[in-house]
């Protein structure tokens, strides 16, 4: 049925831009996220480490979006990729002080 569908004219347009949306998720996930393997066994260890992977590349995404509203790149077109993964990790992680000559004590 689903292989009889994905050939039809109506179709065919939204299967062309599953692999630019869907597979590219997995290919980054299996790529940058370690989920090649897994350390785990059973259905339900295996499923919560995959929500918890899913999960954390939802953060960096969004992360990357409110960096690149509030930061429009300089002559107006896309930011890089590598400039938009530093931009999600600093708003994570904001390292202001590294730039400062102040000691940071920690408790």
């Amino acid at each position: 049925m689903a292989e009889h569908v994905r050939h039809m004219a109506v179709y065919r347009e939204l299967y062309r831009l599953r692999k630019e949306k869907i597979e590219r998720v997995f290919a980054d996930a299996k790529e940058k996220h370690g989920m090649r393997y897994t350390q785990y066994r059973g259905l339900a260890q295996v499923t919560n480490w995959v929500k918890l992977k899913f999960a954390a590349m939802n953060l960096k995404k969004i992360a990357t979006w409110k960096w690149n509203a509030r930061h429009p790149a300089p002559d107006g077109g896309k930011r890089t990729r590598t400039e938009e993964n530093l931009a999600a990790v600093s708003l994570l992680f904001p390292f202001s002080f590294l730039l400062t000559n102040k000691k940071i004590a920690l408790a």
